[in-house]
């Protein structure tokens, strides 16, 4: 049987020994930024708010008025709101000139002459024009 001194004076030194672990850095987490914000004109704003189901967490098409580096002025309802830039993500949106591309392309398209198509077995096959490309 051990001596019960002996017992206590280990114990001892084993819990002098203990040291707690490091406490987790709570504020120091980096954030991701988009790094097209630096040059968009146009940018979506998430709604930090309780939503219902099917209801998007981001707004509209804002329009950056100023930028910083952590900052942003957008125009919000008619109004210049200052917002962070974790809160926006960027806007992609198609060129005017690529619209009326497609646009023009479209009414070229629909004013071609019709092609018959025809099966192996010989049948004329008409496609609507949504289907054609």
């Amino acid at each position: 049987m051990t001596n019960i001194t002996d017992y206590i004076a280990r114990l001892r030194l084993f819990v002098r020994k203990l040291q707690p672990s490091p406490a987790s850095s709570h504020g120091e987490r980096a954030t991701f930024v988009y790094k097209d914000l630096t040059t968009t004109t146009h940018v979506f704003l998430r709604e930090d708010t309780i939503r219902n189901s099917f209801q998007p967490a981001y707004t509209g098409l804002h329009e950056v008025l100023k930028r910083g580096d952590k900052i942003f002025t957008i125009l919000l309802i008619g109004k210049r709101t200052t917002v962070s830039n974790e809160r926006i993500k960027p806007a992609y949106t198609v060129d005017d000139e690529l619209q009326n591309t497609a646009q023009t392309a479209t009414r070229e398209s629909k004013s071609a002459p019709e092609r018959i198509k025809r099966t192996r077995s010989g049948r004329t096959v008409r496609f609507p024009s949504f289907y054609r490309p």
